[in-house]
């Protein structure tokens, strides 16, 4: 099975992922709006075929009533550095009530290389659908993440969808080699 990688071609997400790609200065004020904007575009645009909308119709005496709902156990937990990506979800709860945000910690351990992930166990992952969100996934510290999802937390694969603006061919290929049901959703791939 090969790597489900969806790049995300609509021209209002392609044009400000490349003000945010190739912008100089992130500190001002257009730049926080367009990660916000972004942000809420791009997980819509992850979201729309895995959450389900349920409808339901009231008939009243002289009209008919309609509505919609999700299902309240689908829930949705973002796994993210939130002190490099907060701007990214600051409107996450516009989209869907339902979405949690967990801030990840990872640091290298210099004398083993190995990624130490913190902040993770406190949730009960088995009721989450799980997104995992990296800007520039450029680095194997998101294969380590994977790993560490699958294994400790006994996380099904297709249970998690990777988030990112743009992703490194190199990194694409060592995930697709381990796990190739993965979805990610990018905006670009870049050549190493």
């Amino acid at each position: 099975m090969q790597l489900n990688i969806h790049i995300i071609i609509h021209p209002i997400i392609q044009q400000l992922a490349n003000k945010i790609i190739y912008h100089k200065s992130y500190r001002n004020k257009t730049y926080n709006d367009n990660e916000k904007t972004l942000g809420m575009l791009i997980l819509y645009e992850t979201l729309r075929t895995w959450i389900k909308l349920y409808n339901f119709y009231i008939k009243k005496v002289s009209f008919l009533k309609e509505g919609n709902y999700t299902n309240k156990d689908e829930k949705c937990l973002i796994i993210t550095d939130l002190i490099k990506h907060h701007n990214f979800f600051t409107e996450a709860q516009k989209i869907l009530p339902e979405i949690f945000l967990q801030h990840i910690y990872i640091n290298k351990n210099n004398t083993h290389d190995k990624y130490i992930i913190h902040n993770i166990d406190s949730y009960d992952l088995s009721k989450y659908k799980i997104i995992i969100f990296d800007k520039f996934l450029n680095s194997h510290t998101i294969i380590q993440i994977i790993n560490y999802l699958s294994t400790n937390t006994k996380i099904n694969v297709n249970n998690m969808k990777i988030i990112c603006l743009t992703c490194h061919r190199k990194i694409l290929k060592e995930i697709g080699k381990k796990y190739p049901e993965l979805n990610i959703y990018t905006t670009k791939i870049i050549q190493n």
